[in-house]
């Protein structure tokens, strides 16, 4: 008897798990489209902050041939 549940609650249970992960990677997708695209003016009111913590808005530390931001992954991650 118990053989004759197992088939289709595996069956249900793969369904069931492929069906999230498609969710999960329709989600995914939609998030990397929120992102800048290339040539895209980055926001002048966006905040930034320096190695001691202090904020500054991008349009207060641009100069007159603009910016340049550099990011890095800390080696503690």
């Amino acid at each position: 008897m118990l053989t004759d549940i197992r088939a289709p609650l595996t069956a249900f249970a793969i369904i069931l798990f492929a069906l999230l992960f498609l969710i999960s990677a329709a989600q995914a997708k939609d998030q990397l489209k929120q992102g800048l695209k290339v040539g895209e003016t980055i926001p002048q009111e966006m905040m930034v902050s320096d190695q001691s913590g202090e904020k500054y808005s991008l349009g207060s530390i641009s100069g007159r041939s603009g910016l340049i931001l550099l990011f890095t992954r800390s080696l503690d991650w």
